[in-house]
This record gives structure tokens, C-alpha cells and sequence, in this order.
């Protein structure tokens, strides 16, 4: 799956949540703490790893990616409520030489040409 397609699952249970859980509906108007998304987010996998532990995979798998959906909109939710950082920093890979795979490694070079 594509991750714009994943997106679209969880934007689509984002309108879901709202629609759900809203000033009509509840008398917290669907904020939360920190603590509370923490722990709603873990409730919802404990669910998950129940049914994984019980049913058949095939029903199982479809299950815990229902309870996947919902928890990654969950998170999304928390994050519009409550600040979140970017990641900061760049992503370093090193050759099996120990060099930033985005430098030039000599000896990788060599290994490369001559086997």
C-alpha cells in the first residue's frame, strides 16, 4: 500500500473520531492529555494483541490492521492537540568501512571494481 493511501485511511478515521467525539458527544469536546492518548493508544493495543493471540491469522490480521488505523489516527489526533516536535537531524548510513554512505568512499569504490 502507498503511503498517500495510508493517509487517506487515516485521514478518513480522523473525520470518523471527529464526527464521533465532539462537544456533542462527550463533555471533554475529544481533548485530551498527554496521558490520557497514551494510555487510550494502549488500550487499543492490548485489543490488538488479544485478538492476534486468539483468532485464526487471516481474521486476526484484518482485525489488528482495523485497531492499527484507529490508533495511528489517534496519535495524529494527540499531535494536533499538543505540540510535537520535527525530527531534527539527517539520517546517517555507513559504508562497512564506517564512512557517511553519502561521501565518497575510496576503499568502497575499490571493493566495487575489484571484486
Amino acid at each position: 500500500m502507498k503511503r498517500e493511501d495510508v493517509y487517506k485511511l487515516i485521514d478518513g478515521e480522523r473525520d470518523y473520531q471527529d464526527a464521533k467525539w465532539n462537544s456533542s458527544t462527550t463533555t471533554s469536546d475529544g481533548i485530551h492529555s498527554v496521558e490520557e492518548w497514551i494510555v487510550y493508544i494502549e488500550d487499543y493495543l492490548n485489543e490488538a494483541k488479544h485478538i492476534l493471540a486468539r483468532l485464526d491469522k487471516k481474521h486476526a490480521d484484518v482485525d489488528a490492521m482495523i485497531i492499527m488505523r484507529k490508533v495511528a489516527a489517534m496519535a495524529v489526533c494527540a499531535m494536533e492537540q499538543h505540540d510535537t516536535q520535527p525530527r531534527y537531524g539527517k539520517l546517517v548510513v555507513l559504508c562497512v568501512h564506517g564512512k557517511d554512505v553519502a561521501e565518497y568512499c575510496e576503499q568502497c569504490f575499490e571493493d566495487r571494481n575489484h571484486p
